[in-house]
């Protein structure tokens, strides 16, 4: 494998990716179709290509593994966050997806925050970080480095 960035591979549409925790499989959104939906295929993509399979049944944005690589998780376009079992080896079985809750209007209109994404999951799958900053004349406060201050 080269080292340091390269293509992944070129399709007509825009695609969000995420390499899965094993590094053999890649999730991916691609819009080559007319919708986002949520892929996964072999990474790197085996000599004379690799098939992918999909994930989503109704469209699908900003996929995301838990870390173990059991569960893909990604949001829905009616702003669900849906989830979806997968058996990693040498074929992808993939699950049928469910819906989790319900996200903030914010996290959905804000599809491309944090560099791409709107949200993130905890390593267990248990726990979600969403974007749900509203535009308000309330002020944030954000304390750094309160760890050090603990210590006295």
């Amino acid at each position: 494998m080269k080292s340091g960035p390269w293509p992944y591979g070129r399709t007509a549409g825009d695609e969000v990716r995420q390499v899965s925790p094993d590094t053999h499989w890649i999730a991916y959104a691609s819009d080559e179709s007319g919708r986002s939906e949520i892929y996964v295929q072999p990474f790197p993509v085996p000599a004379g290509g690799g098939s992918k399979t999909s994930v989503s049944r109704d469209g699908g944005n900003q996929p995301r593994w838990r870390r173990d690589g059991k569960e893909l998780f990604y949001l829905s376009f009616d702003g669900k966050l849906m989830a979806v079992d997968v058996t990693e080896g040498r074929v992808l079985k993939v699950g049928t997806p469910k819906s989790l809750f319900q996200a903030p209007a914010t996290s959905i209109q804000n599809r491309t925050s944090m560099n791409g994404w709107a949200w993130d999951v905890t390593s267990d799958g248990q726990r979600f970080l969403l974007d749900a900053v509203k535009t308000s004349s309330e002020s944030l406060t954000a304390v750094l480095n309160w760890t050090a201050e603990s210590k006295h």
